[in-house]
């Protein structure tokens, strides 16, 4: 009988025994092999978020901060929703946006949308457990798309951004000819527009149940066959009548110029004139595009203050609203020949996580949608702040990226050109660490041969000893009462200098550890 101890000591990052030694290793021939005991230290199941470890670095979003706390099974949802909330509120500035970019044209970052998750069903690039952090670019979607119902308005028959909308029926100042939206708008960069293609004074244009209203709302009308009501949105913009200015309101409650620093006041609404809301840099604002001099469309928003122009931002919690859905709503409340808009445009939520039907926002086509930094190259790397770069507990780590760095490949100023693309993500290559916990390992030794045979390879396969699970957040303790004695089939002698083996997990792939680990075998 022989005994011979295997160490890891962290270099390797996985659980891999390599290690040779001075002395021969003699073995009879038939000698058998078995497992007689392994200590790793694995990936924790909990980590704790501080000052130390609140941060990513994404190269063309920038600063990434976690929500600190404690993270673990029972609430690991939370630390995906705080990296992916902060990504899209991260994405899209009032420079590269806003007073930039007419209406219904391009933005540079529009329709992208990030997302972080181990589960697939959610993300459709996450895989097998693993987490993944990316992006998708959905393109607009206009009136004519599939996923609105109507309700006693008329749809016109034109396609695009010219197809109309306006009332055919129902009582005018009732909230009874609506258009639905079942398509959420993006949580990261885009819009929901409408144009005032008809807009036409009334007799009496301060009555504040006629004209046109635009909202967002939590409840999904369209699924539903239902009509939204201007109460139940908690976002909103009025136009009234040409003689008033534009209302904005959150639910039933229309803000005034009391709302408001003194001097502020609405901006008239306006024939030809784009409304609507804008999500960027982790804030929705509500927006006017007004034609001047028939040549550009500048952005103006709702609220100026004498000649000065004041971003109106609409009151936004990130708690609450970024993971709760908002559908479009447009509500036609004066006559079919007083008011009539075109050029509806939205950005959809380009993963489709609430509206359960076929449905899928369809990825941008027309042209590259890589990102750039300042030197015009293509590149982006995501960086972990990890504090301790050997640290068990890092957020790297404890994500199953192998590297705090990723990709580790390239150096930040090369050009990385991974980019270059619709659609795109970092998946981490270990299994994600709260969700192993009561998960199965196995041993493979590397040197030689042993009788065991794998039911997912369909195949012999060295496999030395089966561990059930592991009941320790972070260590994996396992000693059997009775070493199972596996042949190695040898015919004749074996002298070994090198000895190798490793832990993986039961999917086959490997086990991330850190710091002193140990397997024993046994031989005779």
């Amino acid at each position: 009988m022989k005994i011979v101890r295997l160490i890891e000591d962290g270099g390797n990052a996985t659980a891999y025994f390599d290690n040779t030694f001075n002395d021969e290793i003699n073995l009879k021939p038939f000698s058998e092999v078995a497992l007689a005991s392994i200590a790793v230290n694995t990936n924790p199941t909990e980590i704790q978020v501080s000052e130390k470890n609140d941060n990513i670095y994404e190269d063309t979003v920038g600063d990434i901060p976690i929500t600190r706390g404690t993270y673990s099974l029972d609430n690991f949802d939370d630390l995906m929703f705080s990296i992916e909330s902060s990504m899209n509120d991260t994405i899209g500035t009032k420079s590269n946006i806003a007073g930039k970019a007419a209406a219904h044209t391009p933005w540079p970052e529009v329709g992208r949308q990030w997302a972080c998750s181990e589960d697939k069903d959610t993300t459709g690039f996450a895989k097998d457990g693993k987490v993944s952090i990316g992006f998708r670019c959905a393109n607009y979607e206009g009136a004519e798309a599939e996923a609105w119902n109507a309700k006693q308005v008329t749809v016109g028959e034109e396609t695009g951004v010219d197809q109309t909308v306006k009332r055919n029926g129902g009582t005018v100042g009732d909230a009874d000819a609506t258009l639905a939206s079942e398509v959420v708008l993006t949580w990261g960069v885009g819009r929901f527009y409408v144009r005032l293609e008809t807009f036409v004074e009334t007799d009496d244009p301060a009555t504040e149940d006629q004209g046109i209203f635009i909202g967002l709302t939590r409840i999904n009308h369209a699924k539903l066959k239902t009509h939204p009501t201007i109460e139940e949105c908690v976002f909103g913009i009025h136009a009234i009548n040409p003689a008033v200015a534009y209302q904005l309101n959150q639910g039933a409650e229309y803000y005034n110029d009391d709302n408001y620093d003194a001097g502020t006041a609405h901006t008239a609404a306006t024939q030809g004139d784009t409304i609507g809301f804008e999500r960027y840099g982790g804030s929705l604002y509500a927006v006017q595009y007004t034609l001047e001099d028939g040549e550009t469309i500048p952005t103006r928003f709702l609220m100026t203050a004498g000649d000065e122009a004041v971003e109106t931002a609409l009151p936004w919690s990130a708690d609450t609203d970024a993971a709760n859905p908002l559908f479009p709503v447009i509500i036609m409340l004066g006559e079919a020949t007083k008011g009539v808009v075109d050029q509806v445009q939205i950005s959809p939520n380009a993963f489709d996580l609430f509206t359960q039907k076929t449905y899928t926002p369809i990825i941008k086509t027309n042209g590259k949608w890589g990102m750039q930094n300042n030197d015009g190259k293509q590149m982006s790397y995501l960086d972990f702040q990890d504090g301790n770069a050997t640290s068990s507990r890092n957020i790297s780590s404890f994500l199953g990226y192998t590297h705090s760095r990723q990709p580790q490949e390239s150096a930040p100023d090369n050009g990385l050109s991974t980019m270059d693309a619709e659609t795109f993500s970092w998946n981490a290559g270990l299994l994600f660490a709260p969700s192993l916990q009561g998960q199965g390992y196995y041993v493979e030794l590397m040197t030689g041969t042993c009788e065991g045979y794998d039911g997912m390879t369909h195949q012999r396969k060295n496999v030395l000893a089966v561990i059930p699970e592991s009941d320790s957040d972070s260590k994996l303790l396992f000693q059997p009462a009775f070493p199972i004695f596996l042949e190695m089939n040898n015919s004749h002698p074996l002298v070994l200098r090198n000895i190798r083996a490793r832990l993986l997990q039961t999917d086959g792939s490997n086990l991330q550890v850190s710091g002193f680990n140990s397997m024993t075998l046994l031989f005779k």
